[in-house]
This record gives structure tokens, C-alpha cells and sequence, in this order.
């Protein structure tokens, strides 16, 4: 009578008994079949391909995996060895003489190797190891082998961006100490010499680099924000022309410092769009500077726009050094740039091209760029959706602005870092603003009580009581309703903002602040109180 035995843990091997009667038999040959088709369903479903040797180096078993990428069928297998089967003959004869060395140590042997079959170019990861007879005996050798060409093409991948990654922080740096050496030579200037001309000049080169490092920070923080889908764009019906012209207007001093002829055809009150005119400007912004950082001095830069279809298209070109083809497809990339070298004087973080196509992304359309190669210049090509012409457009209002706009009025700088406070202080009495300084919550909350202000600029990160908790003690006070308060603050997250205002700020400013949007916020708000 047969019967199925599993052996313990030291024996995980089930034998099958069985009787020499024919039902003992019958049964074994159930059990076998059923263990054989078992294997057989494990070995054909995996990804891998698996396979066995005899000690000829010819097939014995090849699983369908193999049967794929070789493109045969298993006659055409069984029975063969490499040179039969026409593999590659310098190949051939390595995994020959592997299976040799498998045979004759005993020992498993690891390589690769790339290999062309049905699917192509492809790069193979293979493993040889010796099966043993009841004797000790090398009888067979079997192999898997695994596709890992998308393993390697990650892995690759992942050194580039980490290069790119070294060499951004490497070049973040430089970027970083080109204007703060020019800053920190201005301001020992200042302290040695008296002549009023030096003093004009080291307060040109401070603004001009403190400007400079902004870019460099709002850059940044942009990236983070595309990235985390944390933009919110203020979209409006606007005219082309109104963020084109703005865009012309902000790189005119990169393109008259490098001696670049633009010539920009933009028509007026025909191209219309739903978006939001700062972020559409940044793209225009950012593609003439990199046309201008790309192009030798004298060049020729070109800005175009026109609808077509659904569709306005802005195309910005220039004759400057061109794109190697090769590079085109990671133009956008984070980090990605194209020539640089250490002379090069304009800088930046290689972030422009990453920024728009984040932005004309969330503005539903999309960048592109094109170029017949080196030295022959680049074209970026962004489309975006058009709508309607409205009936009647309306003309934007500059706000009004004079020489004793504050009139007097009361304004309170809360600020713990000095410099920050006087100098802010100091700039809104010369617009005719009476202004009180305070470093710390309570001393706010003092002055408010003492001087009630119309308005406070307050730093949120105040030492002790911050920022939002002094909004948030003011707002409470009955006497506090028409104060007017404006955080500042060198975050500027839209959760930031949003904490802000919950917190009863009516406006949120990030450092280092601009000033003319100080004073557009103080003309505006105190205008209506």
C-alpha cells in the first residue's frame, strides 16, 4: 500500500512509498506527474530565465522565458549548445568555458553580459551552479539569467542626477559668494571712503547684488513649490502685450550690458489669455536671460508672438552657441544646463528652463525647444491656451505715488534683527511716514497701545511671542479693527500665507522685502482706512 511520508526539519525532502502492487504504483506516478507539473508552472511563470546544462555545456531544459529571447522553440533547443544555437562566437565560447569551470570546482559563477535577441539590445545578469548526483557528483549545471537593463539604466540614472546634483550645490555656491564678495567690497568702501560719488556707487552695487541673490533664493523656493504643486496662480482675462512688454522691459539691462540687438514683435489687444500675469512675465523673463546668458556679446535675440489656432504661441530665438542635439531632451530637467564654464558671467542656477515648463504647465499649456546644433543658435517655442477677445478692455491703473505720500501717518516696524528694522524705518520716513521701531511681541503689542498705529509691519519670527501671536492678541482687541497688519517673514509657502492670514495678517511680504511693494501695500490699504 503506498503512502506519502514528509521528512522533519533536517530532512525537508518528501520520498513517496509505495508497494510493488499495481494501485502503489499508479499512485507514485500520480505524485510525480503532479510535482513535475508543479515545477514546470513555477519555472514557466517566473520572469527570469532558467535553464539546465549537461556536462556537454548542451540544453537539457529551457524555460519558456529563454524560449522568448532566443525566439525558438524547444526542439530547436534541446540538445544544443551555444556555437549550435549561433550565439555571438566570443560570447559563445566564454559560457562554454564557464560551464567548464562550474563542472570541474563545483563552485557558482556570477557574470554579465549584454545580448541581442527578440527584444533587442539588452543587458543580462547570469548565474551558473553545479547540481550534484547522490554521490557528490557534478551531473548537471543550471543558470538563470535576468533581463536588468532597466536596473542598470536606473542606476545610471541616478549617478547623473547626483552628479548634476554636486555640481548645482558646487555652482549654488559660487553663485552664492559672487555677490556677497561684491556686497561685502561695497561695504568696506563705504566705511573708508567719504566721497559722496563712492558712497553712490557702493549703494548701486549693493542694491544691484541684493537684487541678485533674491532671484537666486525665489528660484529656489519656486522649484520647491512647482515641485509640491504648491503654486497658486492669480489668473486674470490680460493682453499678451501686457506681461511681453513688462518681460522686455525687465531684461533690458542684461541685454544692453552684453551689446545684444532684441527685436520683439508683439501685437497689441489681439492676444488674449486667462492667467497670471507675474508668472507668465517670469517665463518670458527667464527665456530672453538664458537667450541673453547663451548668446556672445553683439548677438541677435528675437521675440515673437502670434495665435495660432486654439492656441498663442511666444517664440523666443537667439544666434547664440546653440544646443547639441543630445542635450535638448534634458533642457528642462532639474538641474540641467548647457555649457558652462568658470568665466562665464551672468551665473545662474541652471533653474530658468526647469521653472518654465513648470509654469506654462500650470497654465495648461507647454515649452519646447529647438536648435540646428552648435553655434547656430536656439528657439523656445511656449503655447499656451488663447480665449476671446473681451468687448471691452479695460486699462490697468498705476497707483498714485508722491514725495510725502505717508502724510504722517503712523507706522510701527516690528523686527528683532536691527539692521532690518532702521533700514525699513528709514526708507518710509523719507516717504513721509512717522515710523516706530520695536524688536520684540511685547514691546509691539506696548507701542500699538501707546501710538495706535495705522499700520505694522511685523517679522513672524520674533524670539518669544512671534509674530503670530501678536496678529492674533491684536485682532482680539476691539481697538485694533482698522489696523492694518503685514507680516514679514523669509517664508513663503502657500501654507505660510495661509497661517498668516488665519492668524489675522491682512497681507504676507517675503524677505527681503521689495520695497515699492511695501508702499504699494501701505497706499493701498491706508487710502481706504
Amino acid at each position: 500500500m503506498a503512502d506519502l511520508n514528509t521528512r522533519g526539519s533536517d530532512e525537508p525532502v518528501a520520498s513517496v512509498h509505495f508497494s510493488t502492487s499495481p494501485e502503489g504504483f499508479r499512485r507514485f506516478s500520480e505524485a510525480t506527474t503532479r510535482q513535475a507539473r508543479l515545477y514546470e508552472m513555477a519555472l514557466s511563470g517566473t520572469l527570469d530565465l532558467l535553464y539546465v546544462f549537461d556536462l556537454e555545456g548542451r540544453f537539457t531544459y529551457a524555460n519558456p522565458g529563454l524560449l522568448a529571447v532566443l525566439g525558438k522553440r524547444a526542439e530547436d533547443v534541446l540538445g544544443k549548445n551555444f556555437f549550435d544555437l549561433a550565439y555571438p562566437p566570443l560570447l559563445a565560447q566564454r559560457l562554454a568555458d564557464q560551464i567548464t569551470t562550474v563542472i570541474v570546482t563545483g563552485q557558482p559563477l556570477r557574470d554579465e553580459t549584454p545580448f541581442t535577441g527578440t527584444a533587442g539590445p539588452r543587458r543580462y545578469e547570469y548565474i551558473f551552479t553545479a547540481a550534484f548526483d547522490e554521490e557528490g557528483f557534478v551531473e548537471a549545471v543550471a543558470g538563470v539569467t535576468r533581463d536588468i537593463t532597466e536596473r542598470i539604466a536606473a542606476e545610471e540614472a541616478l549617478r547623473e542626477a547626483d552628479q548634476r546634483k554636486d555640481e548645482f550645490l558646487a555652482m549654488l555656491a559660487h553663485e552664492l559668494r559672487n555677490p556677497l564678495a561684491s556686497v561685502r567690497n561695497a561695504v568696506t568702501l563705504l566705511k573708508e571712503a567719504g566721497a559722496e560719488s563712492q558712497q553712490a556707487w557702493a549703494a548701486d552695487v549693493i542694491e544691484r547684488q541684493t537684487r541678485q541673490l533674491s532671484r537666486l533664493v525665489d528660484d529656489l523656493l519656486d522649484i520647491s513649490r512647482i515641485n509640491h504643486g504648491k503654486i497658486e496662480l492669480q489668473c486674470e482675462h490680460l493682453d499678451a502685450a501686457q506681461f511681453l512688454e513688462a518681460a522686455c522691459d525687465s531684461v533690458a539691462p542684461l541685454i544692453a550690458a552684453r551689446d545684444h540687438l532684441l527685436r520683439a514683435i508683439i501685437p497689441r489687444g489681439e492676444l488674449w489669455l486667462h492667467g497670471d500675469p507675474t508668472r507668465l512675465q517670469q517665463i518670458v523673463v527667464n527665456l530672453l536671460a538664458n537667450a541673453a546668458r547663451y548668446t556672445e556679446p553683439q548677438g541677435r535675440l528675437w521675440l515673437e508672438a502670434a495665435q495660432l489656432g486654439e492656441e498663442i504661441v511666444i517664440e523666443v530665438r537667439d544666434s547664440g552657441i546653440g544646443i547639441p542635439p543630445e542635450k535638448i531632451p534634458k533642457m528642462f530637467e532639474l538641474f540641467a544646463q548647457g555649457e558652462r564654464t568658470a568665466a562665464r558671467s551672468e551665473g545662474g542656477l541652471g533653474l530658468g528652463l526647469t521653472i518654465v515648463r513648470g509654469l506654462c504647465q500650470l497654465h495648461g499649456g507647454s515649452v519646447s525647444a529647438h536648435s540646428e546644433g552648435k553655434g547656430k543658435g536656439s528657439t523656445f517655442i511656449v503655447r499656451l491656451p488663447a480665449v476671446p477677445k473681451p468687448a471691452q478692455p479695460v486699462p490697468a491703473l498705476r497707483p498714485h505715488s508722491g514725495p510725502n505720500e505717508g502724510a504722517g501717518r503712523q507706522i510701527l516696524v516690528v523686527d528683532d534683527n536691527e539692521d532690518a528694522a532702521a533700514g525699513l524705518g528709514r526708507l518710509l520716513t523719507r516717504r513721509g511716514y512717522a515710523v516706530r521701531l520695536a524688536a520684540t511681541g511685547p514691546e509691539a503689542l506696548d507701542a500699538v497701545e501707546a501710538l495706535a498705529p495705522a499700520a505694522i509691519l511685523l517679522d513672524i519670527g520674533l524670539p518669544g511671542m512671534d509674530g503670530f501671536e501678536v496678529a492674533a492678541r491684536l485682532r482680539q482687541d476691539p481697538r485694533c479693527g482698522g489696523l492694518v497688519i503685514i507680516a514679514l517673514s523669509g517664508y513663503g509657502q502657500e501654507e505660510d500665507r495661509a497661517r498668516s492670514a488665519q492668524a489675522g495678517f491682512d497681507s504676507h511680504l517675503v524677505k527681503p522685502v521689495d520695497f515699492e511693494e511695501v508702499r504699494g501695500l501701505l497706499r493701498a490699504a491706508l487710502g481706504k482706512s
